[in-house]
Parts: C-alpha cells; structure tokens; sequence
C-alpha cells in the first residue's frame, strides 16, 4: 500500500491511497472458494458446485464486500502510521481498479484539534447556592392540593382562583369572531391562562351577567382570525366556580401512597423530592456556566464541520420528535441551519471539556453514575422497570456516563477557576422567570 497526505484545511486532509489489485483478487478468490464449499445450489450437490457457476452468482457481491473491508482497512493504517485522529470516516471519491488492476482512491476527512493544555484558574465562574426551606416545601404541598381540587357552584360573585366560563363574540361585520354563534373558553381568574383582559372584565361577577369591553389580542394568539386585533367584546359569563381543596390529612397522605407516618411523613418525602431537583439544577446551571466561559475563552479553536453536522442532525430529530409529540404526524420538521451554531458550541464544549477530563485524569464515577439513574427511576411508578430498561440499553447508559463526567469535569474547573459563589433562593433557581 502506498499513500500520500495532503492539508486543505485547518482540520481537512486529503489523502491518496493505491492498494495493489493482487490484495483484492487474492481475497475475492479466497472467499469466493469458501463460498463453493458451503453454496447450496440445485442440481449440484453440495461443495460441488463449479467454480464459473459460484462466480457468476456471488462474484459481484463479494467483490464489493471485500472492496469496502479494503478501503476501511487501508485508510485505517495509513492515518494510524501518519499520526492522525481521524474526527470520522473519510468521504471516498475518484475510485480505480475496483474491477481490475491496482487500486486507487482518494479520501477526505478532518482531524480532531490538537487543543493541548488548558489553563482554566483566569476563567470568572458564578456558582449559584441555594437550600430548600420550610416555605418551600409547603408551598409544594399546596401545589399537590390544588393539582386534586374539586369544583362547586358559586352563587355570588367571581372572586380571584375561581374558575368562570364565558361565551362571547369579537369585533362585527366581516371582522366578527366567530363568525356566527359565540365561543366558548373557560380560565381561573388570576392565572393568565387566557387574556388578562377577560378575566379583569368578569371579577366581582355573578353568573349570567353581560359585559361589553375592549380586547387587543396578541399577535401570536391562538386564534388567527382575531391574532393581532383590537376588537370590542361581548361576552357573558355563564358559570362560576369556586375549588374546594382537600384536606391535609391522612387521607391525602395516602394518595401518594405514603400509609404511615401521616403529615410529617410527607413532608419529608416532599422535603426529598425538592432537594434532589434542585441539586440537579444547580449542577446543570453550574455545567451551562463552565461551558459558556469555556466556550467565550476558546473562540478560535476549530471544530471539525462533520461533527457540527452531525450534532445538528441530533438536535433537528429531537426537535422533529417533540413537533411531532405536540402537532402529531404531519408537524413540520425544522431546517437543519437553526441548530448549527448550538451544535458548534455543543461540540466546541465537549472537545474541550474531554481534553481536561484526559489531561486531569478525571474518570467517570460508577458511583456516581449509579446514584443518578436511581434517583432518576424513583421518579417513576416501577422504578425497577427503568432501572432494567436502561442496563439493557448501552446508548442510554452511555449517555448518562457522559452527563455525569461533564458534570465532574465542570466541578473540577469550577473549583481550580476565578469561582464566585452567589446565594440564592429555591424558587429563584428552579423558576428564574417567576
């Protein structure tokens, strides 16, 4: 095998490789034998079929076989002796003598980057504190019991957190909506479920009352015919709605399947529940600090395109399979070009966050890694089934070994760098934009 290299690029190679056509002839023949030996063929007993007969079934099929096992294999030798880290296999073009005579082709690829020792103790990292209170975890108990409130007639007026339903009618003439009859919606007043305007217009309200007012609906409004319009309203509200919240007793304890220890108990499950979410979310906010100001520190380190792409791709599916989750079969799948620059900075990321976990020494903990999928399976109602489900599934465990790494890498930055600890409230970290 002879081959030579040539630099297009910052990353891009280009190499010619030329293999003798006696190595591929001579393996094309062997198997060709191999296969007369085993083919069954009627009218010929088995390993007597003649050899013209086998080449004319099976010789274009196993020359291409063998053709590929070739090319991967020459390729593979030729950047293993020339040094190079081969970022993914190379596109194959200007291809000779694959039927006869010596064989030649040339291949292009990119390079990993060579990023070498990375100093991180100039990086300015914020890391977030936060501790889960006693308000906290009442306030998520009073979320459980609204999630299970019940509903009953108000006969005087709406007050805020009761539920109305209103039918009315927009705008009139051509600009009527709908255009015949009246919609219908239903909001609880306070909650911005709909249009603020509706529910400002119906507090202190009875049922049956009639009222007539001006709405600007938002140009993203679920509606078109009425999305970026204001248009006068009449609306009347036909029913009120008051929640009855159920108890904090034994009986609300059980529904989360807690049978002893009552109240208290389930406060302390809450109390569990609330410190693992924000323990992860502090970890994910202090990995997305890491990455930003690895990635600002790093702007000139060229990333291979075939990766950019290829995490692209990664994202479109995700993106495609959410669309099609929430709009079903016919949603539209995102242009590729809206998650290159994320896939740049993704790959950029990893690049370098690999190259410290290489040069630190920093291995992934099993331990680690164990603790995460459990807690990710209590979140579940069979909790074994996932466990399971994940150990039969190399990908996923992959995926969640790389998490945690990124996660220890980026501690082990965050504790050599420029760190700066800001104090915080639960609420604030889990829910930024309240």
């Amino acid at each position: 095998m002879e081959f030579t290299v040539n630099t297009t690029g910052p990353l891009a190679r280009e190499m010619r490789i030329q293999v003798p056509g006696s190595q591929l002839s001579s393996e094309v023949s062997k198997r060709l034998k191999d296969m007369g030996a085993r083919v069954r063929i009627d009218g010929f007993r088995p390993g007597k079929v003649p050899m013209k007969v086998v080449e004319q079934r099976y010789s274009r099929q196993i020359r291409q076989e063998v053709l590929g096992e070739v090319i991967q294999k020459s390729w593979t030798e030729a950047v293993t002796k020339e040094g190079l880290n081969p970022a993914a296999f190379p596109q194959i073009s200007d291809l000779t003598g694959a039927e006869s005579g010596d064989l030649s082709f040339l291949a292009q690829f990119e390079v990993m980057p060579e990023i070498g020792s990375i100093d991180v103790t100039s990086l300015k990292i914020k890391r977030l504190s936060a501790n889960v209170g006693e308000k906290d975890v009442e306030d998520m108990i009073e979320t459980l019991r609204l999630q299970r409130r019940t509903w009953t007639d108000r006969a005087g007026p709406a007050e805020k957190g009761d539920l109305i339903f209103l039918s009315f009618s927009a705008g009139e003439g051509a600009d009527r909506f709908p255009v015949e009859g009246e919609e219908r919606v239903g909001m609880i007043i306070g909650s911005g479920s709909y249009l603020t305007a509706f529910e400002d217009a119906f507090i202190d309200s009875s049922a049956a009352d009639e009222k007539s007012f001006e709405v600007s609906f938002p140009a993203e409004f679920r509606q078109a015919a009425v999305a970026g319009k204001t248009l006068k309203v009449q609306a009347k509200l036909v029913r009120v709605q008051m929640a009855n919240l159920p108890a904090l007793d034994d009986d609300f304890v059980k529904l989360f399947g807690i049978q002893d220890g009552g109240v208290e108990a389930l406060k302390q499950d809450v109390t569990r529940n609330l410190e693992r979410e924000l323990a992860q979310t502090l970890s994910s906010r202090l990995r997305s600090e890491v990455v930003e100001r690895l990635v600002e520190a790093h702007q000139d380190l060229a990333v291979p395109q075939s990766l950019i792409t290829r995490e692209a791709q990664a994202l479109q599916n995700q993106a495609a399979d959410q669309n099609k989750r929430m709009y079903g079969p016919a949603a539209q799948v995102p242009p590729l070009d809206g998650f290159m620059e994320r896939a740049q900075t993704r790959v950029r990321a990893g690049l370098i966050l690999s190259s410290i976990a290489t040069e630190q020494k920093i291995s992934v903990d099993p331990e680690r890694v164990n603790k995460q999928l459990m807690q990710l399976a209590s979140t579940y109602e069979d909790p074994a089934s996932v466990v399971n489900y994940y150990l039969g599934k190399p990908e996923l465990l992959d995926s969640l070994r790389s998490t945690v790494l990124e996660e220890q890498v980026a501690e082990w930055i965050a504790d050599h760098a420029q760190s700066e600890t800001q104090a915080s409230t639960f609420t604030q970290i889990m829910r930024p934009g309240a």
